[in-house]
């Protein structure tokens, strides 16, 4: 699915969609020892960045 207009939180996505927030999946990359991580996590939820 494209939006029509960037959402720059996992809400506005939801809002623009209609949908719920938990229903929204965030991608976030992180660095970890050198190597890129992709975390999927979520629009409801927070990552917790001492777990990777």
């Amino acid at each position: 699915m494209a939006l029509s207009e960037p959402a720059r939180t996992a809400q506005d996505a939801a809002d623009s969609i209609g949908c719920e927030l938990g229903a929204i999946v965030k991608s976030l990359v992180f660095r970890i020892d050198g190597a890129a991580v992709l975390a999927l996590v979520a629009g409801d939820r927070r990552c917790d960045t001492k777990t990777l």
